[in-house]
């Protein structure tokens, strides 16, 4: 049974929401020490404290101390001078520090100050931008209603006003609000608004931000093509606007989306080079993104050790800043590892530790939590704690539909009442698991679309490279081979006295040439053999995937019925010893399940997707083969043991036996020693 997933659609809100704070500059050290010789040369009071407001920008996301510095100093002197628009700035300013530092309730207090000011000297663009951050603070608080109620407020305002700028800002706000309550089709309009004006006053640096919020909704519907190519789109636009920011937000949700459909190597690469980049930044809420997410994508990737080492650095700086949000999945991802490491007891602890930090709107997160604790006391054969769990989980499935989380359970019900012989339960909870399963599987069948999507073009890329360095080196040689042609005729016009040496040069030139023209068709060759030789792995291999595939599904099938066979007899000695109608009806129906007519052309038409002429062409040589024989000799061609087809077919292995000798011989191979699935690999 596969181990439950944390939805990935929590780390890349996580991630989104720290992109939020307008009118924020990601400082680089030209500006800070262009503000410096500027605060050492102003000659009044209130252009001191202007200067101490914007060096404490500048230093937002670098630095959070000095940040806090420098505007505790301007607020200081904007009091003491009473210079009110000071005084409002660095309100806003002390508040953006405080949220830096995840200290979101003081922030409001600091913001709410500011507010005051702003509404005092008439600054309706400063009363938006404080409006604006007070909602992404109530938004990280969880506090949701609040949120948008501020927003739409001052998007009213924004517009009575004309303030493009504050419109395209609250646009992206309001969208990301729906987006929190699952209106993913209101999002994206309030996106595409945010981003309409943008264009219109050329804002990439804000175009780019929106653009990643955008690809953050694509994600959550599970479209992770359209996803990377929005995240891809930000990523430039970022760079192109000088964006650190936002391009290191869109990079670490690349970086979800290749973990997200399998490539997990990928994902840590990215999340690796983007915590170097980020050591120099003194940001909490960043720092905790990205190492809940690395430490996730180490999870999945079974690296269990670094899983844990990750999960408890993002741990301790969540509970050091008081950052709640979220805090449960890495006590999940600690417990998980904990467990796959050995260590039951501190899996427990951590796991349980999880449970007790659960914020309301974190459902998944605990019913995954739930089945892994769930699983450990079934393990310990604590089946009424282990089922109090798991049900848990019904109940959760009513209120939001997690599909792996409910195959995970219902399959561990059916253990739990199989073990406690209520077979008709376990029956039931059986069925529920296989539909489930099914859903699971589709989905990683497109997962599986994606990642061959994303290899190709991946590949498509290093072959245009490729043929633009021979195209280089073609032109190169060209350009050599008429140097020398300009050469050998100024040579010639020097004079007979050097005309043998010329012809010498010159037919050392031809012949060099012929040399490296016999050299690039030997390469060419080559590459083209090495290239056919691939070609043929590739389809090598992926018949052998087909095989092994159709040899699952034959087991699978194999086991379904033998579940169903050993819970019929079970059944049977049950009617046997107290007759029950309702029983002897459950058994009939029982019968029905086993080699279902479905069930067979399911797997006929797997089978022949690998075999394709095989059930023709038996036909053709040996023509007296019955349908049920040539359903034994598919079979038979994927070396299944007796016992194996027996379940497949629904009959006894003694008549296993006998088929498989009618088949022997009418394929005519009783005095031969060779095997009827060897002949068989022939067709």
């Amino acid at each position: 049974m596969n181990r439950p997933k944390l939805s990935y659609t929590l780390r890349i809100i996580a991630s989104l929401f720290l992109g939020l704070l307008v009118h924020q500059v990601y400082a680089q050290n030209k500006r800070i020490d262009s503000i410096r010789s500027v605060l050492d040369t102003v000659s009044t009071p209130r252009l001191h404290v202007n200067a101490l407001n914007d060096l404490s920008t500048a230093y937002n996301f670098i630095n959070a101390d000095s940040s806090e510095y420098f505007v505790d100093k301007g607020l200081a002197l904007a009091k003491e001078i009473n210079y009110e628009r000071g005084l409002a700035i660095t309100y806003n300013q002390k508040g953006v520090v405080q949220y830096i530092r995840g200290n979101l309730r003081n922030g409001i207090i600091w913001l709410d100050s500011s507010l005051i000011y702003r509404k005092k000297i008439g600054d309706v663009t400063g009363e938006l931008l404080v409006m604006n951050n007070k909602a992404v603070f109530y938004q990280n608080l969880a506090e949701y209603e609040k949120s948008k109620d501020m927003l739409f407020a001052a998007l009213e305002v924004a517009k009575e006003n004309d303030i493009k700028g504050r419109q395209a800002e609250i646009n992206n706000n309001i969208a990301i609000y729906y987006s929190r309550i699952n209106r993913f089709d209101s999002a994206l309009y309030f996106n595409q608004r945010s981003l309409e004006i943008n264009r219109e006053i050329n804002n990439k640096s804000e175009m780019s931000l929106v653009e990643n919020n955008i690809g953050t909704i694509y994600f959550r519907r599970s479209q992770h093509q359209k996803a990377l190519r929005h995240f891809k789109a930000s990523y430039q636009l970022a760079l192109s606007s000088g964006n650190a920011r936002t391009r290191s937000m869109s990079s670490e949700n690349i970086a979800i989306v290749y973990s997200t459909i399998g490539l997990h190597e990928k994902a840590i690469e990215w999340y690796l080079k983007l915590l170097e980049e980020n050591k120099t930044i003194d940001n909490q809420l960043s720092k905790v993104s990205l190492m809940s997410n690395l430490s996730a994508a180490y999870l999945d990737s079974e690296q269990y050790d670094k899983a844990y080492d990750y999960a408890f650095q993002a741990i301790e700086l969540k509970e050091s800043a008081e950052i709640k949000y979220n805090i449960a999945k890495s006590y999940y991802i600690a417990g998980q590892s904990s467990k796959k490491l050995g260590d039951v007891e501190k899996s427990i602890n951590l796991l349980n530790k999880g449970l007790s930090v659960l914020q309301e709107d974190q459902l998944q997160t605990e019913s995954i939590i739930n089945n892994v604790l769930g699983t450990i006391y079934f393990e310990k054969m604590d089946f009424d704690q282990a089922e109090k769990l798991f049900r848990r989980n019904l109940e959760i499935q009513k209120i939001a539909v997690f599909p792996d989380v409910l195959t995970y359970a219902y399959g561990y019900l059916a253990k739990l009442t199989s073990a406690r012989n209520d077979y008709r339960k376990a029956f039931e909870y059986q069925q529920f698991h296989d539909s489930f399963r099914d859903t699971l599987i589709n989905k990683e069948k497109a997962n599986a679309i994606i990642r061959s999507a994303i290899e190709f073009d991946t590949e498509r890329k290093e072959l245009e490279l490729e043929l633009s360095q021979e195209r280089t080196a073609l032109a190169e040689a060209q350009v050599h081979t008429l140097q020398a042609n300009r050469r050998t005729l100024i040579s010639s016009l020097i004079g007979i006295g050097f005309l043998f040496l010329i012809i010498l040069i010159w037919r050392f030139q031809i012949a060099k040439s012929k040399r490296l023209a016999l050299t690039k068709e030997t390469e060419r060759l080559s590459l083209i053999s090495e290239n056919e030789r691939l070609k043929s792995q590739e389809l090598k291999s992926e018949l052998e995937l087909k095989h092994k595939e159709v040899l699952s599904q034959a087991l699978q099938l194999a086991q379904k019925n033998e579940a169903i066979l050993d819970l019929k007899d079970k059944l049977i000695e049950e009617v046997q010893e107290r007759p029950n109608d309702t029983l002897r009806r459950t058994i009939q129906s029982l019968d029905g399940k086993v080699n279902l007519d479905k069930d067979w052309k399911a797997f006929r038409s797997s089978f022949e997707g690998v075999y394709e002429s095989f059930f023709g062409s038996l036909k053709a040589d040996f023509g007296e083969l019955t349908p049920h024989e040539l359903k034994l000799c598919a079979l038979l061609k994927l070396d299944l043991s007796i016992k194996e087809m027996s379940n497949v077919l629904g009959i006894s292995q003694e008549g296993v036996k006998k088929a498989r000798y009618r088949i022997r011989k009418k394929l005519r191979l009783t005095d031969s020693p060779e095997k009827i699935s060897s002949f068989l690999m022939k067709y």
